[in-house]
C-alpha cells in the first residue's frame, strides 16, 4: 500500500561533452524525471529516476551524504558482503607519482552498497543493475552510485588516472554514449547493527511471486497457507532449481553476512521432500559432516502438509556457499 509519493521533475545545463583536457564550452540541457514514494511496510524509500541524455562522455551520479566521515564502506557482492577501505590519500600519492594506473575509489556492487559508522548506524542504497559507486570524501563521506556512464571509445591515450598509455583499445563505441531515455530505480533504506538489510535488498531486487498450487491429497483438510521451505538464523536461501539430473531439487544457502554463524536450521515440508544430500556446485554427492537432518521422512502418510522436516548445518562460515539436493 502507497503511504506517500511526490514527483520532481527539472533540467540542468551542463557540458556537452568531454575531452582529456577539459569540458566544452558548448552547453545543453540534461532533463531527469524522478519519482519518489514510500509503502507500507517497507524500510526504504523507492526512487524511479528517468534521465533523457542527449551529453557525451560523462557521468551522472546520485550522492547520498552520511552526515559525517568514516574510513571504510561495504556492498553485496558475489556470495556475500565485502568491506572495503576509502584510501582517499592513495588517490594523491597515484597521482603525484604518475602511476600507470592511478587509484581511485570507484567499487563494483550487486544488491547495495552502503556506509555506516562505529555504531554501525548509517544506510544501504539497494539498486536494481546499477553495478558502480564511488566514494567522496569531503568533510563528510558521500555514497554515489553511478546511474549512466557514458563513453565513445573503448580507451583512450593520456587520460588522467593512466598518463602516458592507452586505456584499453582505442576502437569507437558511439552506442555506449548511451543517448536517449533511460530509467533507472534504486531505494534508501537506513540501517542499524541490528537491521535485517541483506534479506530486504534480495526481496528488493527479487520479489517474491505468488502462484496458486494443486491440493498435495485430497485426503483431509489442508492449512490456509503451506510453506515449502523457511529459515530465520541468517542464513539466505539463494536458489531453488531443479537439479541437472531431474532427480530433485537444488537448494543452494548462502552466510551473506561478515560474521560466521555457529548454527542454523532449514525448516522444510517433510510431505514434498524426504529426503536430503550435501551436493557441490556440479552437483555431485560430497560428505559434509556440518548438514544433517531430522524428521525428513514421513512413513505413515499423516499429518501431510505438516511443516516438520529439519536441516541442520553448524559453522556456516562468512560467504560461504552450501548447495543440498532434495528428493
Amino acid at each position: 500500500m502507497l503511504l506517500g509519493a511526490f514527483h520532481l521533475k527539472y533540467s540542468m545545463l551542463v557540458p556537452k561533452t568531454t575531452n582529456n583536457d577539459k569540458r566544452s564550452d558548448e552547453l545543453v540541457r540534461l532533463e531527469f524525471d524522478v519519482n519518489v514514494s514510500l509503502e507500507r511496510d517497507k524500510p526504504y524509500v523507492n526512487v524511479k529516476t528517468t534521465i533523457n541524455n542527449q551529453v557525451e562522455n560523462h557521468r551522472i551520479q546520485v550522492l547520498f551524504d552520511l552526515g559525517k566521515q568514516v574510513k571504510t564502506n561495504f556492498a553485496d557482492i558475489q556470495l556475500g558482503e565485502m568491506e572495503r577501505d576509502n584510501e582517499f590519500e592513495l588517490t594523491e600519492v597515484s597521482v603525484r607519482d604518475q602511476w600507470h594506473e592511478c587509484y581511485y575509489p570507484v567499487f563494483n556492487q550487486h544488491k547495495y552498497s552502503g556506509l555506516r559508522d562505529e555504531s554501525e548506524n548509517g544506510f544501504i542504497v539497494l539498486n536494481k543493475g546499477l553495478p558502480q559507486y564511488e566514494i567522496y570524501q569531503e568533510d563528510t563521506t558521500k555514497l554515489a552510485i553511478t546511474l549512466l556512464s557514458c563513453v565513445g571509445a573503448m580507451g583512450n591515450v593520456g587520460l588522467k588516472y593512466r598518463p602516458g598509455r592507452r586505456s584499453g583499445s582505442a576502437d569507437l563505441t558511439p552506442d555506449s554514449q548511451m543517448k536517449g531515455v533511460y530509467t533507472l530505480e534504486y531505494a534508501f533504506m537506513p540501517i542499524q547493527a541490528n537491521s535485517e538489510y541483506r534479506l530486504e535488498a534480495e526481496k528488493y531486487v527479487n520479489p517474491i511471486l505468488g502462484a496458486a498450487s494443486p491440493e498435495f491429497s485430497n485426503e483431509g483438510n489442508l492449512p490456509d497457507n503451506l510453506t515449502l521451505i523457511s529459515s530465520e538464523d541468517g542464513l539466505l536461501l539463494s536458489c531453488l532449481k531443479p537439479s541437472e539430473g531431474g532427480d530433485g531439487f537444488v537448494l543452494r544457502t548462502l552466510n551473506p553476512s561478515t560474521q560466521p554463524i555457529k548454527y542454523a536450521d532449514i525448516k522444510v515440508n517433510r510431505f514434498v521432500f524426504g529426503s536430503v544430500e550435501t551436493v557441490n556446485l556440479a552437483e555431485e554427492k560430497v560428505t559434509d559432516k556440518r548438514v544433517t537432518s531430522s524428521k525428513l521422512n514421513n512413513p505413515d502418510g499423516s499429518a501431510l502438509a505438516q511443516f516438520s522436516g529439519v536441516i541442520e548445518l553448524v559453522d556456516v562460515n562468512r560467504n560461504q556457499l552450501i548447495s543440498l539436493k532434495l528428493k
